[in-house]
């Protein structure tokens, strides 16, 4: 197992023609500074998680055809150019039912399903543990509906609010994260 890091330019150094282009430029950045070793290893599977990797892939695939080029999605984080270069993924996954149904409708390709998984064994509730988050809270004797992840609005958590108004049941609604959406 071979761990390989990589110089790139932050995001907040590209000129601000929104946060998509200064994350694809990121993105860019960390590629040309690959480029030369991603040309000079063979590898036997490339995985990419987002779209805009893509490119990376066609690049990959130039010089090391027999690679497997594999594309797991979680989201939709599309760009203009990535049906283009969707064709050098050789196997496409997707960690739920409905989203493999949008990647395949945008890329007209079978498409796996990969949930997610967790280790029942390493990861369980502990009602001790539980009970004392709850305690140091302040919300001992009430029910929690927990979230975890970067707060951004197309992750809904807006719509959670807005729900657990709409319940005859008290919950405390539990956001662990960070973001720009967080205010």
């Amino acid at each position: 197992f071979l761990v390989k890091a990589f110089p790139f330019t932050p995001r907040k150094k590209f000129p601000d023609f929104g946060r998509r282009f200064r994350k694809f430029m990121e993105r860019l950045s960390f590629f040309f500074h690959a480029k030369k070793y991603l040309k000079q290893i063979s590898f036997d599977v490339l995985v990419v998680l987002k779209p805009f990797y893509f490119f990376a892939t066609k690049y990959i695939k130039k010089f090391h055809p027999q690679c497997t080029t594999v594309f797991i999605s979680g989201g939709e984080d599309f760009w203009w150019f990535d049906k283009r270069f969707s064709k050098s993924i050789d196997l496409m996954f997707s960690v739920s039912r409905a989203n493999a149904e949008i990647i395949k409708n945008r890329y007209k390709r079978e498409v796996k399903i990969l949930p997610n998984g967790v280790n029942p064994e390493e990861f369980r509730p502990d009602p001790e543990i539980s009970a004392n988050m709850k305690r140091k809270l302040g919300i001992a004797e009430k029910k929690v509906l927990l979230s975890v992840g970067r707060v951004v609005g197309w992750k809904g958590y807006q719509l959670v609010i807005k729900a657990l108004k709409e319940l005859e049941e008290e919950f405390v609604y539990v956001l662990i994260g960070d973001g720009e959406y967080l205010p």
